[in-house]
């Protein structure tokens, strides 16, 4: 295949992308994006913007695209190189901006590749959720790596306590510590918000449980609420297992 033309946008050919907007100079010249506007950007210009999408620097991305609004709507669109790298800031700033988020480049949408670059997870459901647009509000639950795993104050114990963070795809109303499902030997001690779409959560094994089941399950908090918004409520997290160590 020629370098002239790029192969498809299909999980294949990450690599192919990565090294075309990644952090390797020499190659990402060999696709600059065709320019389709009666008021061009220069194809260095296009890829500065590719960079500031690709390092995630959401206020250098806006200034651009204040001075070069046709930029948006170019055929291989920023909207594309911010879904690939998971840049979820950067794609609600393109859809604001007019992005359309069903346009597709060789017979592929921008959902197609969301997220393919994103080391994780939480980007690639956010930039999944904006992108699909009207699905329900998608949940993550996952160790917090702050923390993680905690021993009780008495040594001799098998009670482990676990610090979890909960993350939506959008922020999301009356969500309590009693919608945290835990299997048999093992109950949330303490919750608390951070934001509308991130939350954390402690579990506590009993003394001789050395695993547990924590799960969100679907329908218990709703998409928040406004005027002229229809009440949508969460999927199923789906089970997170902790272990004591």
């Amino acid at each position: 295949m020629s370098n002239a033309r790029s192969p498809p946008l299909c999980r294949s050919n990450v690599l192919w992308w990565s090294r075309t907007y990644g952090y390797d100079k020499k190659h990402r010249g060999q696709c600059t994006p065709p320019i389709e506007n009666p008021t061009p950007v220069a194809s260095s210009a296009h890829e500065q913007l590719y960079r500031f999408i690709r390092d995630n620097q959401v206020d250098r991305v806006q200034r651009f695209v204040d001075e070069h609004p046709s930029a948006v709507f170019t055929k291989r669109t920023p909207l594309f190189v911010a879904s690939f790298f998971g840049r979820h800031e950067i794609v609600k700033l393109l859809l604001r901006r007019g992005a359309d988020k069903d346009l597709p480049c060789d017979g592929v949408r921008p959902i197609d590749v969301a997220g393919y670059a994103a080391v994780d997870p939480v980007d690639r459901m956010k930039v999944q959720s904006l992108l699909h647009g009207n699905s329900c509000p998608q949940v993550i639950v996952r160790l917090d790596e702050r923390r993680g795993a905690v021993s009780s104050a008495d040594s001799t114990s098998e009670t482990r306590a676990f610090r979890l963070q909960i993350h939506f795809s959008e922020r999301v109303d009356e969500f309590t510590m009693e919608d945290i499902a835990t299997s048999e030997g093992c109950v949330v001690s303490a919750f608390s918000m951070l934001r509308g779409d991130l939350y954390l959560a402690t579990v506590q094994l009993f003394p001789g449980v050395s695993a547990a089941r924590v799960e969100v399950l679907a329908g218990v908090a709703r998409r928040h609420q406004t005027a002229g918004v229809r009440c949508i409520f969460n999927a199923s997290s789906g089970p997170f297992h902790v272990e004591a160590v």
